[in-house]
C-alpha cells in the first residue's frame, strides 16, 4: 500500500512540475512577444522618424498603421494587402527594413526571456 501511495505521489508531483513548467513558459513566452512588439515599434520611430508627428487625423493614422504593419509583418499575404498603400519600392523598403531590424530584435528578445532548457 505505501508502494502505491509513493507511486501515486511521484505522478502528483510530475504532474504538477509539468503544469508549473508549462506556467512558467507561457508567460516567458508572453514576455518574449511583448519585447518583440514594443521593440519592433519603437524601432519603427527610429527608422521613419517622420511617422511619430503628431497628425492624428483619420487618413494619417490609417497611412502610419498600414506602414508599420508592412515593417513588422513577415506573411506574404500581409504583405500584399499593406504594400498596396504605397509604390513598390517604397513597400519593399519599409518590409526589408523591418525584416531586417525583426531578426535582431528576436534574437536580443530570445536571450531575455525564452530560458535554456
Amino acid at each position: 500500500m505505501s508502494k502505491l501511495i509513493k507511486i501515486f505521489g511521484g505522478l502528483a508531483f510530475l504532474v504538477f512540475l509539468g503544469l508549473e513548467t508549462n506556467n512558467f513558459m507561457n508567460q516567458k513566452n508572453k514576455e518574449y512577444s511583448t519585447c518583440v512588439k514594443t521593440k519592433m515599434e519603437q524601432s519603427f520611430y527610429s527608422t521613419f522618424p517622420e511617422e511619430n508627428s503628431l497628425a492624428t487625423n483619420d487618413a494619417t493614422t490609417i497611412r502610419r498603421s498600414e506602414m508599420m504593419s508592412l515593417y513588422e509583418t513577415r506573411d506574404s499575404d500581409e504583405y500584399k494587402h499593406f504594400s498596396r498603400a504605397f509604390s513598390q519600392e517604397k513597400a519593399e523598403k519599409i518590409s526589408n527594413q523591418g525584416a531586417n531590424r525583426r531578426r535582431n530584435i528576436e534574437e536580443t528578445c530570445k536571450e531575455v526571456y525564452i530560458p535554456n532548457l
